[in-house]
């Protein structure tokens, strides 16, 4: 045999085992605009028989999923996120191999019954869309590692089926704004689970002809797993912090923010390795006195809070670099400050302390945080101190213009039933509730014009007989002059 013929017969026992491997070097492709909306080049290279490993088709004003072609079978990533796809993907079925799925921000209000990737799909994002539903292949991915199903109207009856889902090999799950009410059975024994995501995502990130219903959770749930690094738990109606936190020794990140927590837990401090909190808009009104404890905090966020003390344990915080307590209703400051040698990033405007007085540098530092806030959060700081004279009035009138900005309370209660009946809750409980939330995130809430005074007595109900531990003055109970005279 010649030479020439060897190499051929080498050349072509080598295709065959690339063939039989599926491990072509040339075959991963990254579509084009024009092959996106036409898919003329692709369907030349279906002929010619190359595979397409990789599909990005992100961004591209899609109105209309692309139909099918054969080279897709082997595709490991599909990327349709941020179009304008509204119907079901049919072909699903033919991708045996995907790892990787995005259908983020569209339109879907059904994305396919059969997906032939169950065994296979490792991250699968089907955020900001119109699913009231979530198709049963999606429930069985025993393999996700990564899972974003947020932003999605969710019906509460589906939730039963959603406690059944399978998910015990994730390790980040966003659950944000699906009328959620209880987590899923399976995140409880998600070992491997670092990132758990419950909270209410900000109003302002919304597509203004959408809606997205809110999280209820009103208390934090039981058995979370050992190994969690990152719980977010903004704005779920918590009524209390009660925990046994010593169930999550390895939390590092803990957002709790516009919730009525009042006050911190007092085996909170147990958390050694917390490396950041953010408990802002929870009209809490006392710390710990061993908060300094946690002496690997480098990110503490108290704003919009009702503290009259910061307590001198916070001298230990060695490795604190952001310390915001804008509006924290703060009247002495027991600790140095300036013995914080990492703090970069502080804003002590709008209390009662002189800022300046407790920080020299303070305008260096308060400019640094406001650097790193939303420009919406920027516009509502003001570069002044509050007087004991104007306090109160000040909160009012700083809610009624937050409550100017977000959206209306009756679309927000309507559709938050899943139930398609108009609803109203401008009873008096909620109108106590939502009368003292501080302007600074913007989410859907309940709120009326009615203003409460901070004088009255409050009564405060146990969590168990009201879920929100709602707090009504006395002269609201509709109680009969003299019907308790006979009582001994």
């Amino acid at each position: 045999m010649s030479d020439s013929k060897i190499s051929k017969h080498k050349e072509t026992c080598s295709v065959k085992v690339e063939e039989a491997c599926v491990k072509p070097v040339t075959m991963s492709w990254r579509p084009s605009k024009s092959n996106c909306e036409e898919g003329t080049q692709e369907l030349s290279r279906a002929h010619s028989g190359q595979w397409i490993l990789k599909i990005d088709w992100s961004y591209k004003s899609l109105s209309s999923v692309p139909e099918f072609l054969p080279n897709y079978q082997l595709c490991t990533t599909l990327n349709l996120s941020g179009n304008n796809l509204n119907g079901a993907i049919d072909w699903l079925i033919h991708l045996k191999r995907l790892e990787l799925l995005d259908l983020s921000r569209n339109k879907f209000s059904k994305i396919a019954d059969a997906c032939g990737s169950v065994s296979t799909l490792k991250h699968l994002d089907v955020s900001y869309n119109l699913l009231s539903k979530l198709p049963e292949w999606i429930l069985l991915l025993q393999k996700v590692k990564k899972l974003n199903i947020s932003c999605n109207p969710l019906e509460k009856s589906f939730h039963i089926h959603l406690k059944k889902a399978k998910w015990k090999s994730v390790e980040i799950c966003n659950l944000e704004n699906v009328n959620l009410v209880s987590i899923p059975d399976c995140l409880q024994s998600a070992y491997c689970l670092k990132e758990l995501y419950l909270g209410n995502v900000n109003n302002k990130y919304f597509h203004k002809p959408m809606f997205y219903q809110n999280n209820a959770l009103w208390r934090i749930p039981e058995w979370l797993p050992s190994s969690l690094s990152i719980l977010d738990l903004s704005y779920v109606h918590l009524s209390n912090f009660g925990y046994d936190w010593k169930q999550l020794p390895n939390l590092k990140e803990l957002r709790v923010r516009g919730n009525d927590l009042f006050w911190p837990s007092d085996d909170f401090t147990i958390l050694t390795k917390l490396e950041m909190c953010d408990f802002s808009c929870c009209k809490m009104f006392l710390l710990p006195k061993d908060f300094g404890c946690l002496r690997n905090l480098c990110f503490i966020n108290l704003s919009f809070n009702k503290l009259t003390v910061l307590p001198q344990s916070f001298e230990q915080f060695y490795s604190l670099y952001h310390l915001d307590l804008y509006h924290a209703g703060l009247e002495t400051i027991e600790c140095n400050l300036t013995q914080l040698p990492r703090l970069v990033e502080c804003d002590l405007w709008m209390n009662l302390v002189d800022p300046l007085g407790c920080l020299p540098n303070h305008s260096d530092l308060c400019s640094c945080l406001r650097e790193c806030l939303f420009p919406y959060e920027r516009e509502i700081r003001l570069d002044e101190r509050n007087s004991p004279s104007v306090a109160s009035e000040d909160v009012e009138r700083s809610s009624e213009e937050f409550d100017a900005e977000i959206n209306d309370p009756s679309e927000v209660t309507a559709s938050s039933t899943g139930t398609g009946v108009e609803e109203s809750w401008d009873d008096e409980v909620f109108c106590d509730y939502e009368a003292d939330i501080e302007p600074t995130w913007h989410v859907p809430q309940f709120s009326s014009g009615q203003k409460k005074s901070v004088n009255d007595d409050y009564f405060f109900l146990p969590s168990e007989l009201h879920a929100a531990s709602c707090k009504l003055p006395p002269n609201q109970f509709n109680i009969i002059h003299g019907q308790f005279d006979d009582i001994e």
